[in-house]
């Protein structure tokens, strides 16, 4: 009993230090980036023509390293993760609907945060500069496609997998919220993330597969991009200094439509889901290297109980 807490305790002591080397990394990549454009403002051409290649770094690299870190620290790797069942169209479909409908349920979330701590300015031109500012296929790819890969790895593929690993869905789905919500170190980002998470994560532990969540969080960024793109070019507002275009949250009738029209596709959504789940295979949270680690074990202590003759879904012996 206490071995199994001390296990759980030293996953989720691991998950916060990856966290913690996120921000490290991504405080390191924003000094380097800021060198380099003083010097592009100096006007020193190197720097002028490496900015763009150095914003694409900063950008990737951070996230990249810790889940390099991740898949190390728990000796996890990329085939376990992406390993799965075929995921039925039903599924697809319901997750497509969850998805796209919730944008509009948690603007809701982020009214109530943004009645109680006002938008910052810094936030609203970051924000702008990331959704706006750039070339729709550049946000996409940043916003909508390599957000949704890399988060998704490591919140869900490396610290919700493992967590699961050693505890329950439940603790497993909290922790990685909220870490995944810690992340965006902002109220107005932070608060729906985590819900957003639980959704995700809750999605994740009941298929087992990653491309679930990673859909999920693309469709739920493409939805953003693209409400506020088209907003901010029907009115002409798509300008480094502009940020009115950027959700401030709903306010008055627009909660009722939202819930009135938004809420019955979510809950139709969910349940194309959790119908679609309830013929999947039970889940496998232990990687291949864990589960050969567990017969050796087991083999040494009593070899005749040991049956290594089945096999899982993906090829891993089952432990009976």
């Amino acid at each position: 009993m206490e071995f199994g807490k001390s296990r759980k305790l030293r996953v989720l002591f691991l998950s916060v230090g990856l966290v913690f080397a996120l921000l490290l990394f991504q405080t390191l990549a924003s000094f380097i980036l800021k060198l380099v454009a003083n010097y592009a403002e100096s006007g020193s051409e190197i720097a002028v023509q490496g900015l763009p290649f150095v914003k694409f770094l900063v950008n990737l690299g951070p996230l990249s390293l810790v889940i390099y870190l991740g898949l190390v620290w728990f000796g996890i790797g990329l085939r376990d993760i992406f390993s799965g069942p075929r995921l039925p169209g039903k599924l697809v479909l319901g997750l497509i609907l969850v998805f796209s409908s919730w944008i509009f349920l948690s603007s809701l979330i982020a009214s109530i945060v943004i009645h109680f701590f006002p938008v910052s300015d810094t936030f609203q031109t970051v924000m702008a500069e990331i959704i706006l500012n750039q070339p729709w296929y550049v946000s996409l790819f940043y916003v909508g496609f390599f957000a949704s890969v890399s988060e998704e790895l490591l919140c869900r593929g490396i610290m919700a997998r493992e967590m699961r690993n050693e505890g329950t869905a439940r603790w497993a789905i909290f922790w990685s919220s909220f870490l995944f919500s810690f992340m965006h170190l902002n109220p107005w980002q932070g608060v729906p993330s985590f819900f957003t998470g639980v959704l995700l994560g809750w999605m994740y532990m009941k298929t087992g597969s990653i491309w679930v969540p990673m859909l999920g969080h693309f469709v739920n960024n493409a939805t953003v991009l693209a409400l506020v793109r088209l907003g901010a070019v029907s009115t002409g507002m798509v300008s480094p200094e502009t940020t009115e275009a950027l959700p401030a949250g709903a306010t008055g009738w627009s909660y009722f439509i939202m819930l009135l029209v938004m809420g019955p596709l979510f809950l139709w959504g969910l349940d194309m889901v959790n119908r679609a789940t309830a013929t999947m295979p039970e889940p496998r949270w232990k990687s291949q290297a864990q589960y050969i680690q567990e017969i050796l074990s087991q083999e040494s202590e009593d070899p005749e109980q040991t049956d290594t003759s089945q096999s899982g879904e993906y090829g891993f012996p089952i432990i009976p």
